[in-house]
């Protein structure tokens, strides 16, 4: 039974006992710390899962960095034992959300257009306005003794993937901050530090997709994908410093100066 799929009844009686969780509404027993419907803690004095502290995320980033460069075979995964307790018997949960996107211009688009084609350039920015529908469907695991909850190694590996498709995106967005930081401030230090968004990008969301597994995500990634992934990084700094460079002089051409 999914999380959409909970109804509370208003005529029945709500037992003050037995918390009742904020995220998906499934009532808990006394003694319990996590909804066994979703995983989410009960304690209202839980800290927010997305809040992480600068030591967390540093750590974070250097097990990340160290395990792309661990070129020993990616570790098994049993989705049905929980990494968080141990349990050997957790059940499925199929989360489906649906998210309503509305895109308007889009200025990186027309910025890289006009650094390309001049003003006329402006209009890609245009391209894509408009309404988007998206559905996505994750398989995530409870643990019926903790009641904590983790996504399935395929789905995980399914995002992780997206993520590092989307970097040559965040590379030309790196980029664009440093050719504007640099034509108006004529920072030249702010290259180097603009060169390594990409990779801290992907590191973060590392990070975050090791949260929902239970356990690092790096562990489970073939020797394969760890050398796509270090490519993929090399090429992105390679696009911010070559976009970095050249975009000045452009930018400058076109405006006149």
């Amino acid at each position: 039974m999914s999380s959409d799929d909970v109804q509370h009844s208003e005529d029945s009686p709500v037992d003050p006992t037995h918390p009742i969780c904020k995220n998906c509404g499934a009532s808990n027993t006394a003694d319990a710390k996590f909804c066994h419907q979703c995983g989410q803690e009960l304690s209202s004095k839980a800290e927010d899962p997305e809040q992480k502290s600068d030591d967390d995320l540093g750590k974070d980033a250097l097990v990340f960095g160290a395990g792309l460069l661990d070129e020993s075979a990616a570790k098994t995964h049993n989705d049905t034992v929980c990494p968080f307790c141990g349990e050997l018997d957790c059940h499925p949960l199929q989360k489906n959300e649906t998210t309503v996107t509305n895109k308007s211009y889009g200025w990186g688009s027309g910025c890289c257009g006009m650094l390309l084609l001049g003003p006329f350039g402006l209009l890609c920015g245009l391209c894509g306005k408009g309404s988007k529908v998206e559905s996505k469907s994750e398989l995530w695991w409870v643990c019926k003794k903790c009641g904590k909850a983790h996504i399935a190694l395929a789905d995980a590996l399914k995002k992780w993937e997206i993520a590092t498709d989307g970097i040559y995106g965040s590379a030309v967005a790196a980029a664009l901050v440093l050719i504007v930081a640099k034509y108006l401030f004529n920072f030249e230090i702010f290259a180097y530090i603009t060169a390594a968004f990409p990779a801290l990008g992907l590191a973060s969301v590392h990070s975050e997709i090791s949260k929902e597994l239970g356990e690092p995500l790096i562990n489970f990634l073939t020797p394969e994908q760890k050398k796509d992934c270090l490519s993929s990084i090399a090429f992105a700094t390679v696009i911010v410093i070559a976009l970095g460079l050249f975009g000045v002089p452009l930018l400058n051409s076109w405006l006149g100066d």
